[in-house]
């Protein structure tokens, strides 16, 4: 409804004080979890149609020579060839984690712990001992298979 009005601090139509985006200043940081939400096939059409849009501007803003949003991505922060594999692999046993304790692992909660916990100074999300890639890459293969929409 409009005049919107200001009540007193903790009146019912007082305004809930603004947090901080845990992004401010960071937009790559946005720019990635949505490529891991869209990795993972939880990114909105619209979302995704949005950053299909602003690729020419992202090109230019980011000096690469991919031509869409991701690519860019994979460019710009010298992304693995197995960065991919990190999160699908991380997306999958976290979910099995979260329901042996009976619960649902939320798409966005895990695209922001994701991507902090690989911008941590000395992250080893994307670092593969022994056979870890292969057992991965064997777990992304046969969670592909029981997926519904596969």
């Amino acid at each position: 409804m409009w005049p919107f009005t200001r009540g007193k601090p903790g009146s019912p139509q007082a305004p809930l004080p603004r947090q901080p985006s845990r992004n401010a200043g960071k937009p790559v940081n946005l720019l990635l979890e949505s490529y891991v939400l869209d990795l993972i096939g939880h990114l909105p059409a619209d979302k995704s149609e949005g950053l299909a849009q602003m690729a020419p501007k992202l090109r230019q803003a980011l000096s690469t020579q991919a031509r869409e949003w991701r690519g860019m991505l994979r460019e710009t922060l010298h992304l693995s060839d197995t960065f991919e594999v990190a999160v699908l692999d991380l997306w999958i046993r976290n979910g099995e984690i979260a329901a042996t304790a009976g619960s649902l692992l939320d798409p966005e909660d895990f695209a922001e712990m994701f991507v902090e916990q690989y911008s941590v100074d000395g992250s080893r999300v994307d670092v593969w001992p022994g056979n870890s890639l292969a057992l991965a890459r064997e777990r992304i293969a046969a969670w592909r298979t029981r997926r519904p929409d596969a």
